[in-house]
């Protein structure tokens, strides 16, 4: 371990020390301003805005390509079960989406 008392390059720097802890009902804190009833609401609010636009419309839109495989992966089917050189009726388009009781 080098010598902090060395001169030149070989000097440790003096860290300061660790702020003292938080008396106690003090413990939130950002930075130096203390938590109020105030911030968690806001938080609250954000919270309720982020998920009623997440949730509106949520089923207006069709499902995504990887989200129909996973289902039809899931259920032990494959996606090579539909032809594609003919026009098939939706019984055959959903027969991949139906559970094999054989499936593992």
């Amino acid at each position: 371990m080098p010598n902090p008392q060395a001169p030149g390059p070989f000097r440790v720097p003096s860290t300061p020390s660790s702020p003292p802890a938080p008396a106690p009902g003090e413990g939130n804190t950002v930075g130096q301003h203390p938590l109020t009833a105030a911030h968690y609401r806001w938080l609250a609010i954000w919270c309720l805005v982020a998920l009623a636009i997440r949730l509106l419309g949520l089923t207006l839109k069709p499902a995504w390509m990887d989200e129909v495989a996973t289902a039809i992966y899931s259920l032990g089917n494959s996606s090579y079960l539909l032809p594609l050189d003919q026009t098939v009726d939706l019984g055959a388009m959903l027969a991949p989406l139906r559970p094999r009781p054989d499936a593992t």
